[in-house]
């Protein structure tokens, strides 16, 4: 009798202790599904929610840098309305992460009533730093504005003439990581009448130069200068 009560016992804890190692098994297995489920939603979320998320900041940054372009555009226009040379003006352009480039543009030359003129037009273009956006490239040359090689604002127009921005300084290129201070200075206009020979060259963007100027008989030069400077 005690013989049958002992292995009844010991048969009792064996089974018991293999029905919680079962449980404890059981357990771990779920515990590692549960991980993977999670490491398997956190790499959707990382593959594709987060670049989407990061995709529509940098189009919205894209397009609030276009619109400072535009607006840098209208404020030379506007000290040229204005007729008072030798102003100052400046424009927080919200570029980070973007390459600036300011330079002496496409290369303009003409015969006029008292001679021959050569000039620099304005060029100041601003590329976007990121891997999500093609094609995105805001130029301002010469009063016009351009995304890649489409015109999107034309160039200044006087009553009876054509007036293009142009640019004496030196050369700047800045990689930008914070916001950037344009300061321009505008110094004087002159008129030529008369043109011909017109010629136009040193551009990506010569195609829409020479079917603008096409027929041109009176223009208006504007001199700018323009500095480019990270605001911390």
């Amino acid at each position: 009798s005690n013989y049958l009560t002992g292995t009844t016992l010991r048969r009792e804890k064996a089974l018991i202790s293999n029905e919680l190692r079962d449980s404890a098994a059981a357990e771990v297995v779920s515990f590692i599904l549960i991980l993977a489920v999670v490491a398997a939603g956190i790499g959707i979320s990382a593959a594709v929610i987060l670049p989407e998320m990061e995709k529509t900041a940098e189009i919205t940054h894209s397009s609030e840098l276009q619109d400072s372009v535009f607006s840098l555009k209208t404020a030379l226009d506007k000290q040229w309305l204005l007729g008072v040379p030798e102003t100052y003006g400046s424009l927080l352009l919200p570029s980070e992460n973007t390459a600036l480039h300011l330079k002496p543009g496409a290369e303009i030359s003409f015969r006029h009533t008292d001679g021959n003129k050569t000039a620099n037009l304005l060029h100041l273009s601003a590329l976007p730093a990121y891997t999500h956006l093609e094609n995105r490239r805001i130029v301002l040359e010469g009063g016009a504005v351009f995304l890649e090689s489409h015109s999107v604002l034309p160039h200044t127009a006087g009553d009876s003439n054509t007036v293009l921005l142009c640019f004496s300084g030196e050369e700047t290129t800045l990689l930008a990581n914070t916001p950037v201070a344009v300061s321009y200075f505008y110094l004087d206009a002159e008129t030529y009448t008369n043109l011909s020979s017109i010629q136009v060259s040193k551009t990506p963007y010569l195609k829409y130069w020479e079917e603008e100027l096409r027929g041109t008989e009176n223009l208006t030069l504007l001199s700018y200068h323009l500095a480019l400077e990270a605001v911390p």
